[in-house]
């Protein structure tokens, strides 16, 4: 991601093309998801801090299925009814952003971050967080 756009702070996040038609030396293109690579969740993660996970199958505004992995992290361990409201929140928010939006509108705020920081900026009033990440998604194809 970081060749494509030039910002280097996004260099941990791949993109999944698919090529649809090639003219002379331009391809046009459609995006199939996105995906952080394990290194960077990895060194994200720490002792003495919460994770929380959903993985959520969601339908676009232009009625594509989309598979979404989002991850919370806190600052320090948080009680199980904390984690509960934080995920049960999350998969919620996450649910409206993506139901309101086309697919390529919705993958643009996954990849660069825009529907995180949204996130982020509600839960946190809920629990101490450090930071949301959506880390992968995946259109599904053929349902």
């Amino acid at each position: 991601m970081g060749q494509l756009t030039g910002q280097r702070q996004k260099r941990y996040i791949g993109v999944l093309f698919k090529i649809e038609r090639v003219e002379g030396n331009n391809a046009s293109c459609q995006t199939l998801g996105h995906e952080a690579s394990p290194g960077f969740v990895s060194r994200l993660v720490r002792r003495r801090m919460s994770k929380i996970e959903i993985i959520q199958t969601l339908r676009t505004a232009d009625n594509k299925q989309v598979k979404v992995k989002t991850i919370a992290l806190s600052v320090r361990k948080l009680s199980k009814k904390q984690e509960a409201d934080v995920g049960k929140k999350m998969a919620e928010m996450m649910k409206e952003a993506v139901l309101q939006k086309p697919y390529i509108q919705a993958s643009q705020e996954m990849i660069f971050g825009a529907m995180s920081s949204k996130i982020f900026k509600v839960l946190t009033k809920i629990a101490p967080l450090k930071r949301v990440e959506i880390i992968k998604s995946r259109v599904l194809e053929g349902k």
